[in-house]
């Protein structure tokens, strides 16, 4: 059986839990993004709606990955989105959410990295993008 290092964060939002799974290849490769949540009992389009966002996320971070970008491309984009339900303590929305999960994740690939001797060469800087 081939087993993948697994990386779960869990975050509160207005409608339940949500969790973010990172699932990587050899230890250290990036392979895709899960994500689960009560969106998805509570909605018929729920499934649909996680399964199309990991999709986009795992394509994007790949090309992250390659590209040195993901802080500044994706996690700006899904941070501060709000819904309609709100609670104390839980994130903004399932996209805030996301992004505070993937912000967690690459600060332990980063400390990982550190610790393996792998430091991340620097990407060129790049003009801010305005949001679409």
């Amino acid at each position: 059986m081939d087993t993948k290092p697994t990386f779960t964060y869990s975050k509160k939002v207005g409608c339940g839990n949500i969790y973010i799974l990172f699932i990587e290849h050899n230890n250290t490769n990036f392979h895709k993004v899960i994500i689960r949540g009560a969106m998805s009992r509570h909605t018929s389009c729920g499934n649909s709606w996680f399964g199309g966002m990991a999709g986009i996320l795992t394509y994007s971070l790949r090309r992250g990955f390659i590209e040195h970008n993901v802080e500044r491309g994706l996690i700006e984009q899904l941070k501060h989105h709000r819904c309609g339900e709100m609670h104390v303590g839980s994130a903004l929305s399932c996209a805030d959410a996301i992004s505070w999960a993937l912000n967690e994740y690459l600060k332990m690939r980063k400390s990982r990295d550190k610790t393996n001797g792998k430091e991340e060469e620097e990407s060129p800087k790049e003009e801010a993008v305005a949001n679409v």
